[in-house]
């Protein structure tokens, strides 16, 4: 008797443990806290979970400059459901001073909603003239894209 009660004690907290990983989230980082005008930082959004259609809204980046972007996407089916991850980056870029906060991602499936926590970076430094360094490039004969 004592067995089939560990074995149901077993059973009964692999089942919770398996409900946890069921949970959707919804996750927005910076890689750093604090940045120096002209300096690339990357913002990373994932979302995961049992999700059927999900539809992702990331938040404006006002005066912060998109250097770069890619996305993500894969699915994983186990004992019959599907579980999707998704991960967005973008590596942003300021040239003004100040403190630049990005407002939450919302992420809709179907009636549900879910959403992420604002992130915050603190640049610092001097501004930097984007249309002065351009023609300087020109000048230079070098390159520069934004």
């Amino acid at each position: 008797m004592s067995r089939s009660v560990s074995i149901l004690c077993v059973l009964f907290l692999f089942l919770n443990i398996q409900g946890v990983s069921a949970q959707e989230t919804v996750r927005a980082t910076v890689n750093k806290g604090e940045a120096v005008t002209g300096e690339i930082f990357t913002y990373t959004v994932i979302v995961e979970g049992e999700l059927h259609s999900p539809q992702v809204t990331i938040p404006e980046f006002g005066p912060l400059k998109v250097a770069g972007q890619s996305s993500s996407r894969s699915y994983r089916v186990r004992n019959g459901r599907r579980r999707v991850q998704m991960e967005f980056v973008y590596h942003l870029v300021a040239y003004e001073p100040g403190e630049y906060t990005l407002d939450g991602v919302e992420v809709k499936d179907g009636q549900k909603v879910f959403r992420s926590d604002k992130v915050t970076v603190k640049v610092t430094g001097e501004p930097i003239d984007i249309d002065k360094e351009r023609e300087l490039e020109k000048f230079r004969g070098g390159a520069i894209s934004l």
